[in-house]
């Protein structure tokens, strides 16, 4: 399977700087919302949470992310999706390193707008591949101290 992320938009941010002093860990969650296949691309709803924790600062990213593949590639990632909320590995990962770019960039600016340093910019991101039908991403989350 081969897709490619073609391009995406953020529709909305917000950040806000919490109670505590300083921060310990930072911790980043995609969480897919929705997936709609179009007449050629893939729109994939996605919410992007930066933790500063803890209760430090948050920093939320709303936005779509276009996946490029084939009609069955597509038609694969859109059945995987209504069946398990989950995407298969090859896509989670183009849509992972697509939203860590843009997630480092978006967070960077929010981040000197409420005063805090930019989120880190994260390597390269590589899923475990399973058997069939195993290793598939619907929630995922990471923590970097």
């Amino acid at each position: 399977m081969v897709l490619n992320i073609r391009g995406g938009r953020v529709i909305s941010v917000a950040a806000k700087r919490m109670t505590a002093e300083k921060f310990d860990n930072l911790g980043v969650n995609v969480e897919v919302q929705n997936i709609q296949n179009t007449a050629d691309h893939l729109a994939i709803q996605y919410e992007y949470t930066i933790s500063y924790q803890p209760d430090f600062a948050e920093m939320i990213l709303i936005g779509e992310a276009w996946l490029d593949g084939t009609k069955d590639e597509r038609k694969k990632v859109e059945d995987e999706w209504k069946k398990n909320k989950q995407l298969p590995v090859e896509a989670a990962e183009e849509l992972l390193n697509a939203l860590a770019h843009t997630g480092t960039a978006v967070g960077t600016l929010l981040g000197y707008a409420i005063g805090v340093r930019p989120p880190i910019n994260q390597p390269r991101i590589t899923l475990p591949r399973n058997a069939p039908g195993k290793g598939n991403a619907g929630k995922m989350g990471s923590q970097a101290g």
